[in-house]
């Protein structure tokens, strides 16, 4: 199992680059940046960095709400902000 958590930590600073271009190329409230931040809430997730992961998946979900409530990428983006907050009350 450890092998495999090596590879979530090999693949946050690609994330993080992805998330970079993305900004300078489409801007923050752009469908593809608020998907870059919740792979990176998503990796931070998997290897238990829950504070990490909240503030990602929470700026996803803003940047997905300012598109519009009705966005298809709304419903799940709430769904892994809602787990991530389960996840962190151990409920």
């Amino acid at each position: 199992m450890s092998g495999l958590f090596a590879r979530f930590d090999e693949a946050e600073p690609n994330f993080r680059k992805a998330l970079e271009i993305l900004q300078r190329t489409h801007g923050h409230d752009h469908q593809r940046t608020a998907r870059a931040y919740s792979m990176i809430a998503e990796n931070c997730f998997v290897r238990v960095q829950l504070d990490e992961a909240l503030s990602h998946f929470e700026v996803a979900v803003s940047i997905i709400a300012s598109l519009g409530e009705d966005h298809p990428d709304m419903q799940t983006a709430c769904e892994r902000l809602a787990k991530c907050k389960r996840a962190m009350t151990g409920a």
